[in-house]
């Protein structure tokens, strides 16, 4: 068997090589785990991204939570709020139209019966008249006062009298006995 002989200068150099030698067997090592740690982080990033848009074309949304687009979703949010407004404006339109045509309609009759009232006191004015085609004139004008407290009791789609104003508990106009 041989053996090595190292001067005393070799040693020291020997001794550095083999540290040096450790350390970048060490550094390769920390790279190699750096560079393993990176890539994994990547493909769980990819792997999110994929999941997102899978999501997004499941669901048809480009955004699903707020903090992927905080921006956006408070615009899409006071949007919602004034299509809600907006679709409530409409209903209230069309409540307001279809209370207007009712209000119209009832006093398209109130006039309709005012005026065979004017004609029927036009007719009973005359001379010439008996007492019994008076008292049926009488009769049918008496008919006719009652439909028009009937008109001006009239009811919208939820109960309330159209004509009554702010007193929506009860009906507005009473028949006197005279």
């Amino acid at each position: 068997m041989k053996a090595l002989v190292i001067g005393a200068g070799g040693v020291g150099r020997s001794i550095a090589n083999i540290a040096s030698r450790r350390k970048f067997i060490t550094s390769m090592v920390i790279a190699d785990r750096s560079l393993e740690r990176a890539q994994l982080e990547n493909v769980q990033q990819l792997k999110a991204e994929i999941l997102e848009k899978q999501d997004q074309i499941s669901t048809g949304k480009q955004l699903s939570v707020p903090s992927q687009d905080p921006v956006s979703f408070s615009n899409l949010a006071m949007l919602k709020a004034r299509g809600a407004r907006i679709s409530q404006y409409e209903t209230n339109i069309a409540s307001i139209r279809q209370g207007l045509a009712l209000e119209d309609s009832t006093m398209s009759q109130v006039n309709a019966i005012l005026t065979r009232v004017r004609e029927l006191a036009v007719q009973g004015s005359n001379d010439t008249l008996s007492s019994a085609d008076r008292k049926t004139i009488g009769l049918e004008i008496t008919t006719l006062s009652d439909m028009l407290v009937g008109l001006a009791n009239t009811t919208d789609v939820d109960n309330k009298p159209l004509f009554s104003g702010a007193k929506v508990d009860r009906l507005p106009f009473e028949r006197n006995a005279d």
